[in-house]
Formats: C-alpha cells, structure tokens, sequence
C-alpha cells in the first residue's frame, strides 16, 4: 500500500510540473467524455414522431440551410443499399429545414423523388442532431423503430456504407473472400476482363454491391450469392482516354470479414 501511494504521488509531481502533459491529458478526458456512442443516441422526438411507423428501420438523412438538396445520385445510393440488403423492412427520410424548399426544390422532388421522403422540421432540430456537420455531406443515421441510431456514416465512403450493410444484416456470418485481380494494367483506352471472386470461406457470401468510382468503368456480376468453395465472374468493362497516372476502383460490398474490397484498374 505504501509503495502505491509513492507510486501515485511520484507520477501526480510529474503531470504537476510539467504544464504540456497537463494540458494533453486533460483534452484526452474531454474528448473520452464527450464522444458520441450511437447505441445511445436518439433522433431527436420532433423528427421521429413525423416518420411512419410502418417500417422497423429508418435511414436518416439531415441537410442544413445552404445545401443542396440531396441528388438523384445520393438517394439512389442508399435506395440501392436498402434493396441490396435484402430487407423489405426498411424505409429513408430526407429532413430539410423548415421552409428551406424553393419552389423549384418542390418541383424537382415531385418530379424525381418520391414526396413523401422529404420532411420538413425546424432548423433548431436538425442542429441538435449529434455527429452530424455541414461539411459532411451524405452523412445519415439508421434508426430503429424507437429512434434509437444504431449506426451512422456517410453513404459517400466506402467503410461507412459496409458498416450499414453489416447492420441491416447481423445475421449473416461473415467469412473469407479472395479476388483474382485486385489490380489490374489495361494498357490500352479500352478493356473488357474478367476477375473471378472466390469463397474461402464455411458460409455463403453475398455480394452486395459493386460501385465504380468513375463512368470510365463498370462491372456486371454473375452471381451475387457464393456457396463455399465456389467463384463468381465479375465482368469489367474499362474506357478511358485520359492520360497515365489515373484510377479507377472497382468496389466490392459483401459478406465478407475484409469488405469493402478494392480492384484498382491503373491507367498507365
């Protein structure tokens, strides 16, 4: 006991004196307490008594004044992933500022989204939403039933929507996935290959998605649900004129314990 005290008070002189290590251990205790744990959070009331209950999981996505309301790009984005999922209990909201639609934001969504996903809420609600920062844009919160966030990310990054679809399906056993080519020499403007997905795994593994990181590329799959033991062909198609040095990913979502996997093809 008397060595512990000494112990203690030997280390309690040292942060004492030295103002540096003070100032370091004291920005750690404020970052430990106040980081946001998304088991904990709650959608604040006002925004999650306007959603339907018909749904058992929501994804959220909040735009602040000054935004653009999200494009047809971004909603197709986490439609795909509701419906990739598997899951026909899942439903998305848009939630704008109060009286932040122009007219012409109105007319773009009746003629390009469904009506019905935009919800308009007070400013000073969408403020309070906790991790969520105007310069993170496509940043959403998937919700449960009770308004409890379960997940959060940007549908923009590749991690954070795995994260999403691990979420949507927790039952699914993760297991082991191995590409033929994660990197791939075209040497010419234009290329058409194959890369073959193998599970090493003792589980099914289901593919997701595959999303190419730019319109000189695209991908077409044979089989998104591969036994143990067994390959599936993904059919790349590669186009582009631009000069040496560029890259284009191929992006693969999946069941797999390393998803996302990248297949780089260097245009050099």
């Amino acid at each position: 006991m008397f060595t512990m005290r000494m112990t203690i008070s030997f280390w309690r002189n040292i942060i004492l004196n030295n103002s540096h290590l003070l100032i370091a251990l004291s920005m750690a205790a404020v970052i430990s307490c106040t980081g946001i744990n998304v088991d904990r959070f709650v959608i604040p009331q006002q925004i999650f008594e306007m959603i339907p209950s018909d749904k058992q999981i929501h994804v959220i996505l909040p735009v602040l004044p000054g935004r653009m309301i999200p494009g047809r790009e971004m909603l197709d984005k986490i439609e795909r992933m509701i419906v990739n999922s598997g899951s026909d209990d899942v439903d998305y909201f848009v939630c704008v500022p109060e009286g932040g639609l122009t007219a012409e934001d109105k007319r773009a969504i009746r003629i390009d989204h469904r009506k019905e996903r935009f919800l308009e809420v007070p400013l000073e609600t969408l403020e309070s939403l906790k991790g969520f920062s105007e310069r993170k844009h496509g940043v959403q919160f998937l919700v449960d039933n009770s308004g409890n966030v379960i997940e959060s990310g940007n549908i923009l990054k590749p991690d954070d929507r795995q994260r999403f679809y691990d979420r949507l399906n927790p039952e699914i056993s993760l297991t082991v996935l191995s590409i033929s080519g994660p990197d791939i020499y075209p040497g010419v403007c234009r290329m058409d290959t194959t890369v073959w997905l193998k599970n090493n795994g003792e589980s099914d593994v289901v593919i997701y998605e595959t999303e190419a990181s730019c319109t000189c590329s695209s991908s077409e799959l044979t089989n998104r649900v591969i036994t143990p033991g067994d390959s599936a062909a993904l059919h790349i198609v590669y186009h582009n004129t631009k000069r040496k040095g560029f890259v284009s990913n191929i992006i693969v979502y999946s069941s797999s314990n390393k998803s996302p996997h990248a297949i780089r093809i260097h245009g050099d």
